[in-house]
């Protein structure tokens, strides 16, 4: 039996537990990296200890000449144990219908 759905997802969810969002947000969507934008802050030194914070922070759709795009933001942030950033990740997730 195929991973893929016939909507072209994963069978066991992993885009909607990847992007965080609804089952039926992503209902009918096949789903596409759309790029990341890097900052780096403090240098990551052994012993440290990173934690991940991860927050969906801008959803929108834009017609496309083979329907609608629905374009998914995250802001994943790195910090140290001090609270320190070490690197925030702007992430795009594209999704088509």
């Amino acid at each position: 039996e195929s991973e893929m759905r016939e909507d072209g997802n994963h069978r066991n969810g992993i885009a909607q537990k990847l992007i965080g969002v609804a089952p039926e947000q992503l209902q009918g969507l096949r789903m596409m990296g759309g790029g990341n934008e890097i900052t780096f802050g403090k240098p990551v030194r052994p012993g440290d200890f990173v934690t991940l914070t991860r927050r969906l922070v801008e959803t929108y759709e834009r017609p496309s000449r083979m329907g609608a795009l629905v374009f998914f933001v995250h802001e994943n942030t790195y910090t140290d144990q001090n609270g320190e950033m070490l690197a925030i990740c702007r992430e795009t997730n594209i999704g088509a219908r």
